[in-house]
């Protein structure tokens, strides 16, 4: 059976090399059928994807792991991160997925009890530092930073700089008036001529505000 998986998933690479041109995928990733990707995508060494869904001029870098994960545009994420990650019920009897997800092989179950993979929405210019875990279920806004090594168990507001085991609020990385302004014309919606001729607005976030 895994041999088959692994078959049809390289059928399914060979499929998105010759159909998306301005997506890049490196060497020995897995990508299920059921990934979507925007334009000018980079999925480099050794990842896993699993129902997810990337943003164009995002980037994932090697040994990232990603299970039903939708992310924005213009994200950075960094090597051995892993997204999506499965979590367990505390209030049931036993918290192994053999008493409560009947799509297990051998399962006990005849039907699902609990959800242990639920969706992760990652907003737009995300940066995720290396072998950043985040747990199923979260919303990353647009514009946070996730610091290396940190463990995600709650939600991450826009703009928020996180780090830790858990992960906690360390600061804003803009000021208010320039995160509202940001709000306010979403500029990841651009179009690349527009996005080309701000580019100076980009390096100085008091030209940003002046738009």
């Amino acid at each position: 059976m895994q041999y088959i998986k692994w078959f049809l998933s390289d059928m399914y690479l060979f499929f998105l090399r010759i159909t998306k041109r301005k997506l890049t995928i490196g060497r020995g990733c897995y990508i299920n059928f059921r990934c979507k990707f925007e334009q000018h995508v980079m999925i480099l060494d050794n990842c896993r994807l699993f129902n997810s869904t990337l943003g164009s001029y995002t980037y994932i870098s090697p040994g990232s792991i990603l299970i039903n994960s939708i992310i924005g545009r213009f994200c950075s994420i960094g090597p051995g991160v892993k997204i999506g990650l499965g979590i367990h019920p505390l209030h049931l009897v036993s918290t192994s997925p053999y008493f409560y997800d009947k799509n297990l092989k051998d399962s006990f179950s005849n039907r699902n009890y609990f959800d242990h993979f639920s969706n992760v929405e990652i907003g737009n210019d995300v940066w995720i530092g290396a072998n950043v875990l985040i747990m199923g279920g979260l919303k990353i806004g647009n514009g946070a930073v996730i610091a290396a090594g940190s463990i995600v168990t709650k939600d991450v507001e826009p703009y928020a700089i996180v780090m830790g085991a858990p992960a906690k609020f360390h600061r804003f990385r803009l000021p208010d008036d320039v995160i509202l302004k940001i709000k306010d014309v979403k500029w990841w919606e651009w179009d690349n001529k527009k996005l080309k001729e701000s580019a100076d607005l980009f390096i100085d976030s008091n030209l940003f505000n002046n738009i």
